[in-house]
């Protein structure tokens, strides 16, 4: 379990609560969007099945964040529900553009004006709320 830990803290998915403590007697906690599959991708110590049944459990986890968004967005108040963006959009792209558009896609989520708003934030105020926001950028085979 220790190696699995240590790994999954080598890619930013969790943290050692207590790093002073014996490595057997440590709690970690999940570090919330910590993950960078970046960091995994092409990544020979990773496991490929592995990565694709973790890569499939997330989508999961994904999708269910939206649905249960869907099933309740008119419990919000309306500013709340215009707010949010639900849009998807499709292009017809080459892998470098992919990968561009990968790129540009992360730096704006990781600049400093929305890393700086991450949940471990301190003193936020009453107006904020925890908002997921996925971005995937994935291929798809021609129907």
């Amino acid at each position: 379990m220790q190696r699995h830990l240590v790994a999954m803290q080598e890619v930013g998915f969790v943290a050692p609560d207590d790093e002073g403590k014996p490595e057997r007697q440590r709690l970690w906690s999940h570090v919330p969007g910590g993950l960078r599959l970046t960091q995994l991708v092409g990544n020979d110590a990773v496991d490929p099945l592995a990565m694709r049944r973790w890569m499939q459990a997330f989508l999961l986890s994904q999708h269910q964040f939206l649905r249960e968004w869907v099933l309740d967005e008119t419990n919000w108040p309306v500013e709340w529900a215009q707010a949010s963006m639900n849009h998807d959009y499709w292009f017809r792209l080459n892998a470098r553009e992919l990968e561009e558009l990968t790129n540009e896609l992360r730096a704006v989520l990781e600049s400093e004006k929305w890393a700086s708003k991450t949940v471990e934030r301190v003193g936020a105020d009453d107006t904020t709320v925890l908002v997921y926001v996925p971005a995937n950028a994935v291929p798809v085979r021609d129907r």
